[in-house]
């Protein structure tokens, strides 16, 4: 049987990785080499009770692609303000972090939240599907003339965190399997979850403690840009589940991805930017975890 104590302290599990990651990176780091690994598990976990192909079906709705827009140029364009505030030569972190598509954890938190997972699903997938032209493409006409991504990498990743868990899921639909871990789901997906945060967040301690202020600024600037995106998904939906699983996926990006791109493609340090986008991320988590669970907090009006 599902934890019921998760759901009413699930802010504070989310938080803990991120503390956990800082002061102590010894003991999360070697999980950072299974980041991918453990993202695809937690994506069969949370699209395991999906109707898949009917989610697909939806991905197209207005409502799904004023979603994705406004996690591809709304995000965007609020990072760009930000990195004024910062370092020229974090700007490209912004820029990348911005084009970043929605992050495949979304599905995740949102069935944790109760919300409507297929709905979500459809709109990550319209996300990475778009991915392989929206991100390098802004990336190239925001960021240094001189820069390039390997699309074809990127789409390789893309494939990876989609099409397996959807190809994995359909193989099992019909099997004993998503009726025996149904009790247990939810509790190995947030264990999953736990560990892949802290490993990224330990991945970089070290700069957050040899540059302090930047890196604070650096996550109090994503906590604003996360809340202004947070509040525009939730007034897309026209119920309950839907507002959640439109706040959830609105203001979350592939930190790994963008981090990935950064260390690899561009100046290691911006890495940094993805990092603190990551650690706002969390925190919005615990956020949005209290602001769901207030009374007539979801209602339409």
């Amino acid at each position: 049987m599902y934890i019921a104590f998760l759901d009413e302290y699930l802010w504070a599990f989310l938080l803990l990785p991120i503390g956990i990651g800082l002061a102590f990176p010894g003991v999360l780091l070697p999980f950072f080499p299974y980041a991918g690994p453990m993202l695809i598990f937690v994506m069969i976990l949370s699209l395991l009770p999906c109707p898949l192909l009917e989610s697909l079906r939806h991905g197209l709705e207005k409502e799904n692609l004023a979603a994705v827009a406004a996690n591809y140029g709304l995000f965007t364009a609020l990072c760009l303000a930000a990195a004024w505030f910062f370092p020229p030569e974090l700007f490209i972190g912004f820029v990348v972090v911005g084009a970043a598509p929605a992050s495949v954890s979304a599905n995740a938190m949102v069935d944790l939240y109760h919300g409507n997972v297929g709905r979500t699903f459809s709109m990550t997938t319209v996300s990475y599907a778009l991915s392989p032209l929206v991100m390098p493409g802004l990336i190239l006409l925001l960021g240094s003339a001189n820069s390039v991504i390997d699309v074809t990498a990127l789409f390789h990743a893309v494939a990876l965190y989609i099409l397996i868990p959807f190809v994995v899921v359909m193989a099992l639909r019909h099997t004993p399997v998503p009726e025996a871990i149904s009790p247990y789901r939810r509790a190995l997906s947030l264990v999953l979850l736990l560990l892949l945060i802290g490993a990224q967040v330990a991945q970089n301690a070290d700069y957050f403690y040899d540059h302090a202020a930047t890196a604070l600024a650096l996550v109090a600037a994503f906590l604003v840009i996360s809340l202004i995106l947070f509040f525009v998904g939730l007034h897309l939906g026209r119920n309950r589940k839907d507002r959640i699983s439109f706040a959830e996926d609105v203001h979350m990006k592939n930190g790994t991805i963008a981090l990935t791109v950064l260390t690899t493609v561009f100046n290691p340090v911006a890495g940094v930017v993805a990092v603190a986008q990551l650690i706002a991320m969390q925190a919005m988590f615990g956020f949005a975890a209290k602001y769901f669970s207030r009374k007539g907090a979801l209602e339409v009006r």
